[in-house]
């Protein structure tokens, strides 16, 4: 039988209310099937007759005791048929093909079979008549579902608890290993922490002091801008009072008129005094 390991795993966070009620469905688990099993003749039965098969027809039979036996015979009117068993079971990886499907004579003579159930799950009994729908078959069957005896039950029972005993173990030192390799890694990023940490605060500070630098510089930039501006706006002045009279009258000779004209009417402007204010002051 196959290991029953618990379906929430146990953990400090789930609280101790959590990790009791884990523990009992862990149980319930195993013992379904087991627990109230009498030493009693127990069997269960699916019938039918005068089935119309006009393409496939299903009966699921489920399986609560390991070690149940099923039996199961049938015949067929009109022709034969393919018929098949297969198990699926509650754990992964427990489906198989009990009995392959075939055609089979059922109409010449009943089908019988027995098959021994060692697992919990379902069987499926499946009477395919897909390569001949055109042509219907009449069915009739019939399938018991045999329960062990309760000595049979209860060493199924055992075994299944002594098959999880090993899984659990064997789970036990997975988490040790699994657990060694998590203490190592924490010790490792113990050190590193700290370290990256340092590194962070004085990446930090280097940005801050990038960063108010860039500032600066920015600030920088544009008084450099405007001292440029006023520096420009100073030049035609400057340019027109480094003349003399007698040089600019020059000057204004080799002029064209209009040009000449420019030129004087600008040095009048820059040169003239301040015009006086309202209360007889300079302007």
């Amino acid at each position: 039988p196959p290991p029953v390991l618990p379906r929430v795993r146990f953990s400090p966070r789930m609280g101790s209310s959590r990790m009791v009620e884990a523990e009992k469905q862990f149980f319930r688990e195993l013992d379904t099937g087991f627990v109230g099993f009498e030493e009693q003749d127990l069997a269960f039965s699916w019938k039918c007759t005068g089935m119309f098969v006009q393409w496939k027809w299903y009966v699921d039979i489920p399986v609560q005791v390991p070690g149940s036996v099923l039996r199961y015979e049938f015949s067929t009117e009109g022709n034969d048929i393919s018929f098949g068993v297969e198990f699926f079971g509650e754990a992964p990886g427990m489906d198989k093909e009990v009995r392959q499907l075939e055609r089979v004579d059922s109409h010449v003579e009943a089908v019988v079979g027995r098959h021994k159930i060692l697992n919990k799950g379902t069987v499926r009994l499946t009477w395919d008549n897909s390569y001949s729908w055109l042509t219907g078959k009449t069915l009739t069957y019939a399938a018991t579902l045999q329960l062990p005896d309760a000595g049979l039950a209860d060493e199924a029972r055992a075994t299944r608890a002594r098959s999880s005993l090993v899984a659990l173990h064997e789970d036990a030192l997975r988490a040790k290993l699994r657990l060694q390799r998590c203490q190592e890694s924490g010790r490792a990023l113990q050190q590193e922490v700290p370290q990256l940490r340092a590194r962070l605060a004085a990446l930090q500070e280097q940005l801050a002091h990038k960063e108010s630098a860039m500032a600066a510089n920015a600030r920088e930039a544009e008084d450099l801008v405007a001292r440029m501006e006023a520096d420009a706006a100073r030049v035609p002045g400057l340019c027109i009072r480094s003349l003399t009279r007698d040089l600019l009258r020059r000057v204004l000779l080799g002029l064209e008129p209009h040009e000449a004209a420019l030129v004087s009417k600008y040095w009048r402007a820059v040169a003239a005094p301040p015009k006086a204010g309202s209360n007889g002051a300079p302007a």
